[in-house]
């Protein structure tokens, strides 16, 4: 196939045109989204059970539902949290399982509970997806709600009229509503109920077929028509009879249509504001609908009243795009210092070829990404700038191996074939092991495995077209002469003609004198550098054992958007927390616009704030800030000057700040505490919070207690037995007074609107209210509600937190790794504070999760991967070699390669992390290649008959410069992305580092080192090899 290939230039070219252009074309159907999409290993159970507290729901809904769960294959946690009127669990699923089958047997589990509260609702399950959000919309201005709600809403039915938009959401908006209020003296005067009126409306309100009647004209259909939909239909539905007519509803009864009863406050840039999210579904790009959106939107904006404007936020598109230009512009810079390299050393011709395998091996990746399923994102274009360097390794032996034999007067065709033919097996073996050392990258857990996953995907597919390219097509470009090419690319020869021949002429010198007297004296003194190299991997392990390098698990991407937090005690009035948004708001405003004075420019887009998110206390704040590079400062460095300003705020019990985005985990620190006793693991929460504060760099320090609010027990007393009363008529009554009760549903244009019926709210906003309460009993009769039942005051719990069937409470903080390291705070935490705490309180149970405990997980999958790796390349380079000490001497290199990239983060200054270890990992298929190479040149001189060390010094001199060559290719293909300024990129580059100055550093190695470890190996052989005959012939003197 390679003579055919060489002699049938045709075909060469044919193939590289077609992939070229197929390649070309492909990428126009591949999928664009910021970071890889990928499917959560997660259920989702949600109850709601209006009314009730935290306590009832965990005993009612959730202890239940975790016990028919228990026994399900495949889950593997759950997290259940109790709250006001609300359920929810959420179950970690094993990596790999069916989800959807999982998702049918807790369906099947949960429908055979047959003691939910017949006040709760039907139990949801959803299997959670990650919707690819495009962009944010605000409708906002001094408007009525109402307004706003209505016109988010046309907004949203003028958007999806376009094809190119799908999925539009009108975010956490309040349900329509329609109120009915019944004053309590007018249920008393008519001894009426909540109950009996609601039950009046049902009866009231309906649409219901009557059947058919056969007549002689035909058949004719009945039907009731009664479904009411206005607050003047419902005004006019009869309740009972009195001596002056019939008594309508709206007689009684104040009703009116708005919103449902909530505290939720929606504010953009201090304004009231609606938010409207657009997403994009199946290959969809974000700029697609981004640009469909600000099209629509221009249509609208001549259509909405002066009072309400809009404006688009957190647009991905334009993201991505800046991202994606990052790479690319990275991609490229590479590729021009990858040819430059190749043109300083070698003819222009042989360069260009030799370089022309990398826009191939692209293109044929590009045809294969729809089919495996993987996008341009950052992650898949950071994989074809890390192969970059890499791809064109095979192309360069091969390439350097055919002008080898050109330059012994073959004709072109038979240099081409026999160049090609005699590295043929250890190229093939070079890719097969590079391939090898990527499968760690399939054993990391969780989503930081799914996250990676598009590297090795991307890469190999490159690799093997790279074997592909260089073992058929380059042999064809180089049998024959292209004479546009050469024309093309005479005036980049003239201009690199003297500093490539100054510069090839330096290299072949150096590998003939200095490096060939060097290496004669590396094998004479052979121990005494193999003990040098022992200390330089001693050293390395040295600075990372002594902390002078850190280790992060994750290093964070800074975000273009700061998320704050801030909670006052449970049950804060609205009016309180809008106090504390309006300060806050304040300050970020006039921080802004320091800002914005220093830069001479704009560097935010608004301010979102949103109240009611979890309760009237809490309050969210986003500031949405320009790109990081039209901004030029960092979010960290907002956030910090933003919490200055600030202060302390008095009442608030939590403030935190969030402006990175981080994967696997929540927090770097996260401690799940229980104890039996609530008294003491409140105690126990405040001493770890104290302690925690006290280490540099830990902030954002929370745990999951709250007083809650009061709680009114209600007891029936003996005037209510008397009476006839029961529990359940008692809390319906009160129920129905103070909560309301929920007549039904009805969809009216398109919204689906809650027909509510309780009394006025000035009538129920005092304790008074509650005690004066009249309930009436089963005759009719009126006692207060303080007669009938005894009330204990208490507090409840604003929310129980449970994870695998067990109360927990959760401590949680985040560490600065530019201060401090998340390990070493845990390490000092389980020496010290967890001994001592639970020698105090024996029973107390203390579980860590957060970054180490996902940093420990990701390892255990690497170090599974790398067993594999490390075996299969073994295996491969014994088959080449046909023995098992050999693959010994050209495994070397990865320790050593290993050295190298510790030490070029140690030089940048950069923090080990997960990224820095996956690209060690890959490192180690890549630095044995040249080793390979250089090893098997060994042998081919051994056997014509070479002494070791002439061999040996032949092989070194032969392979120098396709080694120095692959070398520079990978680090300068590396170089532009290691040196990007861009902090988006930043969290990207460690990987970049690993690889490139692993490579660098193992080039010494493959040079110095593994010809030592061949003479090292071939003295132990002959050592054993003459005690083996010294023996027998021991033996034979004795006989």
């Amino acid at each position: 196939m390679i003579r055919w290939m060489a002699e049938h230039k045709v075909a060469a070219n044919l193939l590289m045109l077609i992939l070229l252009f197929w390649g070309g074309m492909s990428t126009l159907n591949i999928k664009q989204e910021l970071f890889p999409a990928f499917e959560l290993d997660l259920l989702v159970v949600a109850v709601p059970y209006s009314g009730a507290t935290p306590e009832e729901v965990e005993e009612s809904i959730i202890v239940p539902i975790e016990s028919a769960l228990e026994g399900i294959e495949g889950i593997k946690k759950m997290t259940s949290t109790a709250r006001e009127g609300a359920a929810s669990i959420r179950i970690e699923l094993d990596e790999g399982s069916n989800r959807k089958l999982i998702q049918d047997e807790v369906q099947s589990e949960i429908d055979r509970i047959s003691i939910f509260p017949d006040e709760a609702e039907t139990p949801r399950i959803t299997a959670p997806r990650i919707r690819r959000e495009v962009l944010n919309i605000v409708v906002y201005g001094e408007a009525p709600n109402r307004s706003l709600v209505e016109w988010a809403q046309l907004i949203k039915d003028e958007l999806l009229k376009d094809d190119r938009i799908t999925q539009v959401d009108v975010e956490q908006r309040r349900a329509f509503e329609l109120k009915i209020e019944i004053p309590r003296s007018e249920l008393q005067q008519y001894s009426m109920t909540m109950d009996q009126i609601a039950q009046i409306i049902r009866q009231s309100t309906i649409d219901m077929p009557g059947g058919k009647i056969q007549t002689s004209g035909g058949d004719l259909l009945v039907r009731t028509k009664e479904r009411r939909y206005t607050a003047s239909e419902y005004a006019r539905i009869p309740l009972l009879k009195t001596g002056q007519g019939a008594l309508l509803l709206g007689d009684i009864a104040r009703i009116s249509d708005g919103f449902e009863e909530s505290v939720l406050r929606n504010r953009y840039n201090g304004k009231p504001s609606q938010r409207i999210a657009v997403y994009r579904v199946g290959d969809q790009t974000p700029t697609e609908v981004s640009q469909a959106v600000q099209k629509k939107l221009l249509e609208i904006e001549n259509r909405l009243p002066i009072s309400i404007s809009t404006s688009i936020l957190n647009d991905r598109s334009t993201v991505l795009q800046d991202r994606i230009d990052l790479l690319v512009k990275n991609l490229l810079y590479g590729l021009v210092l990858v040819f430059l390299t190749l043109a300083l050393f070698l003819k222009i011709p042989l360069a260009f070829w030799i370089m022309m395998g990398i826009p191939i091996s692209y293109a044929g990746a590009m045809i294969a990404m729809p089919g495996i399923d993987v996008s341009i994102n950052m992650i898949s274009l950071f994989a074809f700038i890390l192969v970059l360097g890499i791809v064109v390794d095979d192309a360069i032996v091969v390439g350097e191996n055919i002008y080898a034999h050109q330059e012994m007067n073959k004709s072109p065709i038979m240099a081409a074939v026999e160049g090609a033919r005699e590295i043929s097996t250890p190229v093939l073996i070079t890719i097969l092991t590079t391939v090898a050392a990527f499968i760690p990258f399939y054993f990391v857990p969780g989503t930081t495995g799914k996250f990676f996953r598009s590297i090795p995907n991307v890469l190999i597919i490159i690799l093997f077209l790279s074997l592909v390219e260089a073992m058929f097509i380059l042999p064809g470009h180089l049998a024959h002469r292209y004479r546009l090419i050469e024309w093309i690319l005479r005036p980049l020869e003239w201009i690199l003609e003297w500093p490539r021949t100054y510069l090839s002429r330096m290299l072949k010198w150096v590998s003939e004198v200095p490096y060939r007297k060097a290496l004669k004296l590396s094998i004479r003194y052979r121990y005494t550098t193999l003990a040098v190299g022992i200390f330089m991997m001693l050293l390395c392990a040295g600075l990372a054992l002594g902390g002078h390098i850190r280790f992060t698990f994750f290093p964070s991407i800074d975000s273009d958007r700061i998320n704050v937090r801030a909670e006052l005690p449970f049950g804060t009035p609205v009016e309180v927390t809008e106090k504390v948004e309006s300060q806050m708001l304040k300050h970020a405003e006039t921080l802004l616009a320091k800002y914005e004075a220093e830069k001479g420019k704009p560097v935010s887009e608004g301010i979102y704030s949103s109240i009611g998110r979890g309760g009237s206390h809490t309050l969210n704040m986003r500031v949405y800030l320009k790109p990081l590079d039209e901004r030029g400062f960092e979010t960290k460095e907002f956030s910090r000057q933003w919490k200055r300003m600030l202060g302390q705020i008095p009442g608030l019990t939590n403030l935190s700040y969030r402006s990175r985005h981080r994967i696997d985990v929540d927090n770097d620190i996260d401690l799940q505490l229980s104890h039996p006793e609530s008294q003491v693991l409140e105690r126990v929460v405040g001493r770890f919070k104290e302690d925690l504060s006290q280490y540099p760099g830990v902030s954002d320090i929370e745990d999951t207690t709250d007083t809650g609010k009061k709680e009114v027990r209600l007891t029936l007393s003996d005037a209510g037995h008397a009476m006839g009363m029961n529990a359940q008529d008692l809390t319906r009554q009160v129920r129905g007074a103070f909560q309301g009760l929920e007549v039904f549903k009805i969809q009216r244009e398109g919204n689906e609107v809650s027909v509510m019926l309780r009394i006025p709210e000035e009538e129920r906003r005092y304790l008074d209210n509650l005690e004066d309460l009249v309930v009436l009993g089963p005759q009719n009769q009126s006692l207060a509600l303080n007669q009938v039942a005894t009330l204990d005051y208490g507090l409840s719990y604003s929310s129980i937190k449970r994870i695998d069937q067990r109360r927990v409470i959760k401590v949680t903080a985040n560490v600065d790794s530019s201060l401090s390291n998340t390990a070493e705070v845990e390490r000092s935490l389980k020496k010290d504070l967890l001994p001592k705490t639970q020698e105090e309180f024996p029973q107390l149970s203390i579980n860590i999760q957060g970054a180490n405990r996902a940093q420990q997980n990701t390892m255990e999958g690497v170090k599974q991967g790398s067993y594999i790796s490390i075996m299969l390349i073994f295996s491969l380079l014994a088959l080449q070699f046909r023995s098992y000490l050999q693959p010994f001497i050209v495994m070397t290199a990865i320790p050593f390669g290993i050295v190298g990239a510790v030490m070029g983060h140690y030089l940048l200054g950069f923090t080990l992390s997960i990224v820095s270890v996956l690209g060690m990992v890959a490192l180690s298929g890549i630095v044995v290649n040249d080793s390979l190479i250089m090893v098997d040149f060994i042998n081919r001189f051994r056997a014509q008959g070479h002494r070791l060390q002439d061999a040996v010094l032949e092989a070194g001199v032969r392979r120098f410069r396709p080694i120095v060559l692959t070398t520079l290719t990978t680090f300068f293909g590396l170089m532009p992305m290691m040196f990007e300024t861009s902090r988006q990129a930043r969290f990207l580059i460690p990987m970049a580092i690993s690889l490139a100055f692993g490579v660098l550093f193992a080039t010494f190695i493959t040079l110095f080192l593994v010809p030592v470890f061949y003479s090292v190996l071939n003295d132990l052989m002959v050592l054993f090899g003459q005690q083996k005959r010294e023996v027998m012939n021991k033996t034979a003197t004795a006989e």
